[in-house]
């Protein structure tokens, strides 16, 4: 996207610290960064990954290669955490979180300067079903049942952007959506129609304080807040 990586390159500034999550719209956004001319020149850049791989570490296309690029293209230091976004059990999770080199990055991830996120949906389709083998379809049928409308980093909320607790969340390697609130600038990317009550939750419940999105989504939003309604084709 490349708004984004143009917003990205708008705010850098010496000493900036990012936490990146993952995602299509935000690998779009870090390939689109690597195309951008860059004539800001700043120093002391860091990127981390909040947020573990979403598939075989050896085929992950997301969260490790996003970092990759972006600090490759700022000449920025890197944190990779070396655990896997949603881990087999809950037992599994806490031995990952006890690693003190996984504990390290996101500790060092809960005190970044902005965080730059992927909003998901709950479709059958949804990109963290096709990447990843430990959550299935049923899993995500009974969030979206207890009211889930959404995911950042996936931490499923529903309309009002409230955590829906379920035993994914117990098992997810990465930052909590109150750790993620709490980062001084937090950047939802996201765009399409599919997508609104997703977004529209993330705002309700202050999860994102920028949203970049496309000119469709946004009138949809600005009219939903409005109370009108748009009949599509």
């Amino acid at each position: 996207d490349v708004t984004a990586a143009e917003y990205l390159l708008k705010i850098l500034k010496d000493n900036l610290k990012i936490t990146i999550s993952w995602g299509e719209t935000l690998l779009c956004m870090a390939k689109a960064l690597v195309r951008c001319s860059v004539a800001k020149k700043t120093k002391n850049i860091t990127v981390i990954q909040g947020l573990g791989f979403v598939s075989e570490p050896s085929i992950d296309s997301h969260s490790c290669e996003i970092v990759n690029l972006i600090a490759g293209v700022l000449d920025a230091k890197k944190y990779l955490l070396s655990a896997p976004g949603i881990a087999a059990t809950h037992e599994a999770r806490e031995v990952f979180l006890s690693d003190p080199n996984v504990s390290e990055v996101l500790q060092i991830a809960r005190c970044a300067d902005v965080a730059f996120l992927g909003i998901g949906t709950l479709t059958p389709d949804t990109m963290i079903i096709k990447k990843n083998d430990s959550i299935s379809w049923s899993e995500m049928k009974a969030l979206k049942d207890r009211g889930a409308v959404g995911d950042i980093a996936l931490r499923y909320y529903d309309k009002d952007g409230r955590l829906v607790p379920s035993v994914v969340d117990k098992r997810v390697v990465g930052l909590a959506l109150d750790e993620l609130r709490n980062i001084k600038t937090v950047v939802g990317v996201a765009g399409g129609l599919e997508k609104v009550e997703a977004i529209r939750g993330a705002l309700t419940g202050k999860l994102i304080d920028v949203l970049v999105t496309d000119c469709f989504t946004a009138r949809e939003l600005l009219l939903l807040q409005s109370g009108e309604t748009v009949c599509h084709d």
